[in-house]
């Protein structure tokens, strides 16, 4: 019971994000999301040279995304559960399924 409710949390979860944020989520679990230190401490995230920092730190505030110095943004244990949600309830198209399994850098 317990593993059924922490998944019926994390499609909950999944459910709140708006598609940019999804998109954003995404992104920092396939590893595209970088750090521009060039860019200075305001929006030093980047996604395909979009910024993406007010995404980032939105989903830091939901707890799903660490924020490590210097180096790019990870998934937490929130996040890949919601990642994997999504994976699981279709929410995300077939070319974010094909990323494989989630590792931890």
């Amino acid at each position: 019971m317990n593993e059924q409710r922490r998944h019926d949390r994390a499609v909950a979860r999944a459910a709140r994000l708006n598609p940019r944020q999804r998109e954003v989520l995404i992104a920092v679990a396939a590893g595209s999301v970088q750090r521009g230190i060039l860019y200075g401490d305001f929006e030093p995230y980047r996604l395909a040279g979009r910024s993406v920092g007010w995404h980032v730190r939105m989903l830091r505030l939901r707890m799903l995304v660490a924020l490590p110095p210097l180096s790019p943004p990870q998934l937490t244990r929130l996040g890949e559960a919601t990642v994997q949600a999504l994976t699981e309830e279709g929410m995300i198209t077939s070319t974010v399924t094909r990323l494989g399994p989630l590792s931890r850098a």
